[in-house]
């Protein structure tokens, strides 16, 4: 059971705040941090892959994208791509457990804003995630 902040899927509506939209084919990962972020009074709505992601995006406002690189149907650099070109502003932290196909280089240039490497620990995804919205302030 989650927090009431947390949204799934087709239930997305606009909510007061900040939404976070979380993007990975793992179903273990996207309910953990929707649970850590919610937990931090963020509202999070979660997708299965980038198609997926980008009908909630015609849907909802985001302040911030949560997404995993190896997909289905559209890989994270193709979508990060994607989602810069529709919305230049807003942060993507990538995630990847495949460091030998993608680079941080590669997500970075392709216009996310911070990189994690999976597994992470839950300390250092809180600390860079809480910076990137920082830095989104300023």
């Amino acid at each position: 059971m989650f927090p009431p902040a947390f949204i799934s899927g087709e239930d997305a509506v606009k909510i007061p705040g900040r939404n976070i939209l979380i993007v990975d084919d793992h179903i273990s990962i996207r309910e953990l941090i929707a649970l850590l972020l919610s937990r931090q009074g963020h509202h999070c709505v979660t997708a299965r892959s980038g198609a997926e992601a980008l009908s909630q995006l015609k849907r909802t406002r985001f302040d911030a994208i949560m997404r995993d690189i190896v997909m289905p149907e559209m890989d994270g650099v193709a979508f990060t791509r994607e989602i810069v070109s529709l919305c230049p502003q807003l942060p993507i932290m990538a995630m990847t457990a495949h460091g030998k196909e993608y680079t941080m280089e590669t997500i970075i240039g392709a216009g996310a804003r911070d990189f994690i490497w999976k597994p992470f620990r839950i300390d250092e995804f809180i600390v860079r995630f809480n910076r990137m919205m920082g830095e989104q302030e300023i």
